[in-house]
């Protein structure tokens, strides 16, 4: 592993796929597996759909997202991805070739990008930490899938106004705080529940006007209408 990325070894730390990995051991782990790193400005693409997909993304340092463009050019996104988090994980472990998504730098990035085989195969020095490596990457992959599936439930509602108090019951019940921030601007927002922007802000706009909620950019106090509002 590259020396500089000492650096970031904070982010990898923390990452899913490491847990119950020590520290001292990430050097090894990270050159164990072949990691490569590449860094990408802010707003350049790491991925392209249909580009040919080389490995596993380990996102060292930096904010990603995962958007799919119809050939209309509309955004759908499908997530974001934090430092330590991965991607294409699932399309290398599933043997698709080319990625059905594009990743987008939103700041500057430094991405590890390791071969799947280099995961899942036991390398000849049968290093403890395999194991545990595998089993992390499986309960990362089941993860998201359960990300899906909950971005499904807000899509199949049929409002604007459903999707919002969806959405934002979701984040407040799992930021724990009410007033709590959401990870995504108004557009950002507006693209990933599939909605129009316009009309996105001007629900924004009548639930405030009703009290049910107060925000300011993407920071949200929400009132507790559960029970009354969907």
């Amino acid at each position: 592993m590259e020396e500089y990325m000492e650096e970031y070894m904070e982010n990898l730390e923390k990452s899913a796929l490491f847990k119950s990995v020590q520290r001292d051991n990430l050097s090894a782990v990270l050159k164990c597996l072949g990691a490569v790193s590449k860094h990408y400005d802010k707003n350049e693409r790491i991925l392209n759909s249909g580009d040919e997909v080389i490995g596993v993304g380990i996102l060292a340092k930096g904010h990603a997202q995962l958007i799919k463009e119809d050939a209309m050019g509309n955004r759908n996104i499908i997530g974001e991805i934090e430092g330590g988090e991965l991607f294409a994980e699932s399309f290398v472990c599933a043997g698709i070739k080319e990625s059905p998504v594009t990743v987008v730098a939103l700041e500057s990035c430094v991405v590890l990008f390791v071969q799947v085989n280099k995961i899942i195969d036991v390398c000849s020095n049968e290093c403890s930490f395999h194991k545990q490596i595998i089993n992390n990457l499986l309960k990362i992959i089941a993860r998201k899938n359960l990300n899906l599936n909950r971005k499904l439930d807000y899509l199949s509602l049929r409002t604007t106004r459903e999707k919002l108090l969806g959405y934002l019951n979701d984040q407040q019940r799992r930021a724990g705080t009410n007033p709590f921030t959401i990870p995504m601007n108004r557009v950002q927002l507006a693209d990933y529940l599939c909605v129009d922007r316009s009309a996105m802000s001007r629900e924004l706009g009548r639930l405030r006007d009703e009290g049910i909620l107060r925000f300011k950019r993407s920071h949200f106090y929400l009132r507790n209408i559960e029970n009354d509002a969907l």
